[in-house]
């Protein structure tokens, strides 16, 4: 991989919890030597920082309240996207709650990361109920939460990957053939 010339945004990764992005920012990261960024670890650093106690990013949530937990989410998304030439992968409910405060995202080039709902559902569930699904139909509200996410996905998203059946290394492959050029890099031979 070589750097070209000017890069267009960021590249932000969205979708519902637990679709990938974290892994195919990684990935796209380690193969065009761009930063990666993952706001949720972002948050979690900022409270370990502010407070020296060692949660998860559900304990931080726990811990510190819905509203809060929204406050922070914004200055962990205002900051990633400065910078211009990285991956970001947003949380699952970041890009409702940016929108909704109003932020710029300038640039960004945003691409939904999807899978299949009955396997996303219990990858989520795998680890215990997030606090955002209710407890007393865990399913049904995160059916409802991907009903009203997945439009405004669509909205920011120039594409979008599939990788139910990919490979997360083939995910990033596309992704960066998709928009490499934008973000500054290219594929050096095969």
């Amino acid at each position: 991989m070589s750097r070209t010339g000017s890069c267009k945004g960021p590249l932000v990764l969205i979708g519902f919890k637990g679709c990938g992005k974290s892994t195919i920012g990684r990935i796209i990261g380690d193969k065009t030597g761009l930063d990666f960024i993952d706001t949720d670890a972002s948050i979690v650093r900022a409270y370990q920082s502010r407070t020296g106690l060692n949660l998860t990013f559900r304990e931080v949530y726990q811990e510190v309240g819905g509203d809060q937990f929204r406050s922070m989410e914004l200055d962990a998304v205002i900051e990633a996207l400065k910078i211009k030439r990285q991956v970001v992968s947003f949380g699952g409910g970041t890009l409702q709650n940016a929108e909704s405060a109003g932020v710029d995202f300038g640039d960004a080039i945003f691409v939904k990361i999807e899978t299949d709902v009955e396997f996303l559902y219990n990858r989520v569930m795998n680890k215990g109920r997030p606090a955002f699904l209710d407890p007393e139909d865990p399913k049904g509200s995160f059916m409802a939460r991907m009903k009203e996410r997945t439009p405004l996905y669509d909205k920011y998203a120039r594409f979008s990957v599939n990788n139910t059946n990919l490979t997360a290394d083939h995910s990033a492959d596309m992704i960066i053939a998709e928009v490499g050029q934008d973000l500054g890099v290219t594929v050096d031979g095969g």
